[in-house]
């Protein structure tokens, strides 16, 4: 372990990125991104399902690491990680992945399932309150592992029987290069699942046992920044005995990255989703709300573990990038219906670089864009009004979608409570905010705060996590 670099690596929801910095200055000397491409159909069909392939995010992130230099990998001594929450991958014990010998690559293994991504929308609201009530301040909602594994308790019971393991995808990556028998995970995706009380950092097993959960699926927690093991092979050039962090939540890292130089409280993360976040002072501890609010809460802050045993009141939206993606594929239907051949590359440049050309219009498109719900409102829907001859040019409709998505994040998150809590400016991450001039413009506008950005392509994340690994934040 005599390497002067470190790793990062973020999964997220459509791409893996990986950032190496010095570890001594913290400076990255190399980056690179690539799509996973892992959407699967649902193995139970006729719910609303988002899953994903475990193995070809697995290559993703190998194909991607494999872009950084030999003689750079073979320098690495520590490894951060950090990924999509809530979601939830199961695995047998020994059967989970298979190494080649030869080449040092790792794949999925014989007995591995479908990755439940966070998106998974198959727990009704009636599910919800079916379930008990978890000992936590954080409400409970589809798409969390938890919710999950009950849903799968009662509707394909049959397929649990083939596991004993269970992590988000970022826990089966740091099983997987330590060769764990049983994973462990972080408090901060401990608490992404459900059924996790965040200042006692136990899982609420009473509760759970009492309802016929499979309590032998929940990880080993442990505090952000503690190592979970060290690789047991020669990976990708990445030398045996490594030091490999246990796996932490995409939005911590990302925040960490953007904050651990400065004095700055409030961060906006807009990628797939979007949040806001605000840190909270050291001697800050959350209430557990009463019992009638536990599902049914239409509180927009939630409050989310951090690092130092800090934390994060997040207002998080399922609507953020996705929403001008679904809009994009929109387009590109429609084109093809009319017989026209346009990439989805091209309506992207098109609709970026014309969007600052549009004069401003009072009468303009007014757009809700909570086209996949929010977790306090599920059963929401996007909604546009205002609709006259005049406000429908292609341009028109994209500014106007940027501007709903940034009113729908200020209501969630008011300015009000960034003033009381004295944030003079905010600081900007995620790949989607980063290039999105027009929509940054309107965020600084409804929060009266100049919103810097660092043009990291939505690496913010991967290098959280690698500063992590360096310890460079008093874990």
């Amino acid at each position: 372990m005599s390497g002067a670099l470190v790793v990062g690596i973020d999964i997220g929801s459509s791409s893996v990125k990986v950032v190496v910095i010095n570890r001594k200055t913290k400076e990255t000397v190399g980056a690179c991104s690539r799509n996973t491409d892992a959407g699967v159909p649902s193995t139970q069909p006729g719910i609303s399902a988002s899953e994903q392939d475990p193995g070809r995010i697995i290559s993703a992130v190998q194909t991607c690491f494999l872009q950084i230099p030999e003689e750079m990998r073979a320098q690495i001594g520590w490894i951060g990680v950090s990924g999509q929450m809530h979601g939830i991958v199961l695995w047998k014990s020994g059967y989970g992945w298979k190494r080649d010998d030869q080449s040092g690559m790792f794949s999925s293994g014989d007995c591995v399932s479908t990755l439940y991504t966070w998106m998974d929308a198959r727990c009704s609201r009636d599910f919800l309150t079916s379930l008990p009530k978890p000992d936590s301040h954080l409400r409970l909602a589809t798409g969390f592992g938890c919710s999950t594994l009950f849903w799968l308790k009662r509707h394909a019971a049959h397929c649990l029987d083939d596991y004993d393991c269970a992590g988000t995808i970022q826990d089966y990556l740091v099983s997987m290069l330590c060769a764990l028998d049983h994973p462990v995970m972080s408090t901060q995706n401990a608490a992404s699942w459900g059924y996790f009380n965040t200042v006692d950092s136990q899982w609420n097993k009473e509760i759970l046992s009492s309802s016929d959960f499979p309590l032998y699926l929940l990880p080993e927690v442990k505090q952000p920044g503690i190592v979970a093991g060290c690789t047991q092979y020669k990976w990708c050039v990445v030398p045996q005995a490594t030091i490999v962090t246990v796996a932490m939540g995409d939005l911590q890292c990302s925040i960490l990255a953007r904050t651990f130089a400065t004095e700055v409280k409030a961060v906006v993360n807009i990628s797939t989703s979007a949040q806001v976040c605000l840190l909270m002072p050291g001697d800050f501890v959350p209430v557990i709300p009463s019992p009638e609010n536990k599902f049914q809460s239409e509180e927009t802050v939630e409050y989310f573990p951090y690092f130092n045993e800090q934390y994060l009141a997040v207002a998080a939206s399922l609507n953020g990038g996705n929403v001008l993606a679904a809009f994009v594929e929109m387009l590109q239907t429609w084109t093809s219906d009319l017989g026209a051949d346009v990439s989805t590359e091209e309506i992207w440049n098109r609709l970026c670089s014309g969007s600052e050309a549009v004069p401003y219009d009072s009468n303009a498109l007014i757009i809700e864009p909570t086209i996949f719900g929010e977790r306090h409102k599920p059963n929401s829907l996007g909604i546009v009004r205002n609709i006259s001859p005049s406000n429908t040019c292609l341009q028109s409709v994209y500014r106007s979608l940027c501007c709903g998505i940034a009113r729908n994040l200020c209501s969630m998150m008011s300015p009000q409570k960034l003033k009381e809590a004295n944030a003079r400016r905010m600081l900007g991450s995620g790949s989607v905010l980063v290039r999105n001039v027009y929509l940054r413009k309107q965020l600084e506008e409804l929060y009266q705060l100049t919103i810097e950005v660092e043009g990291k392509d939505g690496c913010d994340a991967a290098f959280g996590a690698a500063l992590v690994a360096a310890n460079v934040h008093m874990l």
